[in-house]
Formats: structure tokens, sequence, C-alpha cells
């Protein structure tokens, strides 16, 4: 790191107080500042609490401008949205200040995950039972092609490092294709994309990636049109793959994924083909009952 860069990390890091050590937890995967000054924040098997830090505004919006300016951005009255990373943690960042958000400054840092759970540590919490582990184990190592469907904050991402981690220590060529970086893979012939819009797109990486011998192709989250290539490289002999979907139930992902790829092919239904390839879909959602505060709800 040079001195500039390091003068410019340790001003953040100043300017984020008593935020910092919350980021360098590695259990929370959520930190959110309110308009009313109070900071939230989500933890693996703790679920969503307040820490009890209060920020007032000049406070809040130095935080935003500085990161703003590491993303060579800016953010103004004018311009009162910010989509950035946060430099060092690597999480994504969506800021907002006024007229935009209107009662005060706001933003919300996701951290890529950095404690990989196993699928038997999912059973030991008694967020899958033995014989849905067994399930997933075995489909990991017959290649099927699996969506991992639920909502926003579901563990979607988690689930996936978790089947990744079923195919450590192989020689599977893997192609992670993502639009932040939070999957991780712990095999040696691995190919990581970033997605960057509008030129580096989430179809283009896909269309890409078959050029480049994959035994595996696995896409962070299908969330536009780009569903439709992703329904096209499934049915063309490449099995063994991985996606996220945001999704109410198993059998919604079905037909969510269906019409994703609609707005590519509007006259089209491709239900018979989705149900042809997708060997497996996970549905997970979160559960404020549950100790883990989320659960397997279907598999099929």
């Amino acid at each position: 790191m040079s001195e500039s860069a390091k003068r410019r990390l340790d001003m953040l890091k100043s300017a984020l107080g008593p935020i910092t050590p919350w980021l360098e937890k590695d259990t929370i995967t959520e930190i959110m500042l309110n308009p009313d000054g109070k900071v939230w924040v989500n933890e693996q098997g703790v679920g969503m609490y307040k820490t009890g830090i209060i920020l007032n505004s000049e406070a809040a919006n130095r935080i935003i401008r500085l990161i703003a300016t590491e993303a060579g951005m800016e953010i103004t009255p004018d311009k009162p949205s910010l989509a950035a990373k946060l430099p060092h943690w690597g999480a994504r960042v969506q800021a907002s200040i006024p007229p935009y958000s209107v009662d005060g400054p706001t933003f919300n840092f996701r951290l890529p995950a950095r404690r990989i759970y196993t699928l038997d540590a999912y059973v030991g919490q008694g967020i899958m039972t033995p014989e849905q582990a067994e399930t997933l184990k075995q489909a990991v190592q017959e290649k099927k092609n699996i969506l991992v469907a639920g909502g926003t904050g579901s563990g979607k991402t988690t689930l996936v490092n978790a089947l990744l981690h079923e195919i450590a220590g192989s020689n599977d060529r893997v192609v992670l294709i993502e639009d932040n970086l939070e999957l991780q893979c712990p095999v040696e012939n691995l190919v990581r994309k970033l997605v960057n819009p509008p030129e580096l797109t989430l179809s283009k990486a896909i269309f890409d990636s078959l050029r480049e011998y994959p035994s595996r192709i696995i896409v962070g989250e299908v969330r536009d049109r780009s569903a439709y290539d992703l329904i096209s490289i499934w049915n063309t002999g490449h099995p063994g793959n991985i996606c996220t979907i945001h999704a109410s139930s198993a059998e919604d992902a079905l037909h969510r994924l269906n019409r994703l790829a609609q707005q590519a092919q509007p006259q089209f239904d491709f239900m018979p083909e989705i149900r042809r390839m997708v060997g497996m879909v996970v549905h997970l959602a979160e559960d404020v009952r549950h100790p883990a505060k989320r659960r397997i709800t279907k598999i099929i």
C-alpha cells in the first residue's frame, strides 16, 4: 500500500471511529446507519440488533464523502445516492443524503463472508437436517445444476460458499461471476470475473466463460434478462453450475427464473426447459424464532 493510500485509509478509519471494530468482526454481515443516527448490525447466528453507536449528521456525512472520494465519485444534494465499495474491508456501500434520504444521511455496508460455514456446520446449528446436507453433498458431487433461492439476508451467498467447500481439493476448473466479490471457492483451478455494466455485463461474462473450458460456472445472482443466457449455458452440456436468485419459495424460484428470461424473449415459455435442466432448488428463509435466525425451508 502506498503512503497516500495509507493516509486515506487512516482518515477513513478515523471518521468511522466506533464502527471500525464492527467491521473487523468476522461474523458481521451488515452495518446500517439509520437517519436518526443509530447504527445497527446484522450478525450471523444472532440477527439484527442496535450497537449503541449514535452518529451525528456531520460525522455520517464525512464518512459518506470520504467513501465517495476514494471511489472517484461524488455525492451532493443533486446526486444524493452513492453505490460504491468500502476500501480495505471490501464491503458494498449504499448511501444516501437529503433530500433523497428525507430525515438525514444513511448508509448500509454489506460485508463479504469471512467465515465459511460447511454443510456439517449448518446441521450443527439446526439450519438443515443431516438428510438435507447429504442430499446437497450428493448434488454437488453429481454436478447437478443448483438454484439457491431466498429473500434478502436469508444467507444465499453463505450457502453457496458451503456448497463450493464441497469441491475443495478437486481439479475442477471453476469460473465465478459476480457483481460484488462475495463468493469463496477453495480450488486452485479458479477464474473470477467481476461484472460492471454497461460494458461488462453478466450476459457477456457468462458467454465469455464458455470459452475458458469451465467445469463449473458459478453465478453470484441472476436478477435480470441475463437469466436467458444462464438458461442457455445450463442447457448446453455444462453441468455442475450454481446460481442464486431472489424468490419467496423453491417453486417461485423456478417461475421467477422464467419471468426474468422472458425479459429477453417475451413470447417464449422457458418453464419446461427450466424444469429439465435445474437439478435442485434450495430455499432459505430468515426465521427470528430459530437460534441461527435462518433455515432451509425446502429442497426440490
